[in-house]
């Protein structure tokens, strides 16, 4: 256990995950002692590229009300660092749990993520890194699922969403046109 309160409201209890350019805290809402999620900037003073993501992300989710993206619920500066309050999703990243999903149920998160993706897409945003460490499923009666970390989200802009030279999301997941290995436009 953590227990650090950060803005006077939200107590840290653990860590549940971390990328280069933040860490992601399960935490307690003192004021409701409701469980959140709590993603933290990681940043140096001369880096500004981490800091526009992260405000992209909060900047997509704000303004997204969707039963299968995960809402966000508070953005804020503290003195020396970023933070955006997340609903807490109690779900297992879809590659973790897809082996034991049955067909119906893969079928149903790919039509709950694909109705997602066309919501957001209606409203020119773009997640740039849907892979399955993004989708988080949790089995009950029904199968539910949230699509999450919109830090790479890009609002549609024809001109210029792939530019020269630019590769965005997590290689692994790219089509073969933003990594270059078929040499040819992307429409």
């Amino acid at each position: 256990m953590i227990n650090i309160i950060i803005h006077d409201k939200y107590k840290l209890l653990q860590l549940i995950g971390k990328s280069n350019m933040s860490e992601v805290f399960l935490a307690l809402n003192l004021q409701n002692s409701q469980k959140v999620v709590v993603k933290k900037i990681l940043y140096t003073a001369d880096q500004n590229i981490p800091i526009l993501r992260f405000k992209r992300e909060v900047e997509a989710l704000s303004n997204i009300t969707h039963p299968h993206i995960v809402k966000i619920e508070e953005f804020f500066q503290d003195s020396n660092a970023y933070y955006i309050i997340m609903e807490y999703y109690e779900g297992d990243v879809l590659r973790k749990i897809i082996p034991k999903l049955s067909i119906m149920e893969k079928i149903k998160v790919i039509i709950k993520i694909t109705d997602a993706l066309c919501y957001i897409h209606s409203r020119n945003i773009i997640h740039r890194d849907l892979k399955p460490e993004n989708i988080l499923v949790k089995r009950g009666e029904d199968i539910d699922v949230r699509l999450v970390d919109f830090g790479m989200a890009y609002f549609l802009d024809y001109r210029d969403i792939f530019k020269k030279g630019s590769i965005v999301g997590t290689l692994a997941y790219l089509s073969s046109e933003q990594t270059g290995i078929w040499n040819r436009e992307i429409d």
